[in-house]
C-alpha cells in the first residue's frame, strides 16, 4: 500500500532536490513514487509500500536534515 508523508519546512525545488538525493544516498531511491511541494512551506512525499522500519528510517533521514520534519 502506498503511503504519504507531510514535510514540513519544504519550499522549493532545490528542498525536493535535497530529500530525493539523501533518501537514495541511503538506499530508498526505488521506494520515492514522488515529492511534491503543496504550500509554501509544505510538501508530500508518496512512498511505494515500505514496511513500517523502512517508513521509520525515511522519517528518520529526513527528520535529520536541518530545516525539515515530518510529524
Amino acid at each position: 500500500m502506498d503511503q504519504v508523508l507531510t514535510i514540513n519546512g519544504m519550499h522549493c525545488n532545490a528542498c525536493r532536490n535535497l530529500i530525493r538525493m539523501e533518501l537514495a544516498d541511503n538506499g530508498y531511491a526505488d521506494k520515492i513514487k514522488s515529492i511534491k511541494i503543496v504550500s509554501s512551506n509544505q510538501g508530500k512525499i508518496e512512498l511505494q509500500e515500505v514496511s513500517i522500519a523502512e517508513q521509520a528510517a525515511i522519517k528518520k533521514i529526513i527528520n535529520n536534515l536541518a530545516q525539515y520534519s515530518i510529524t
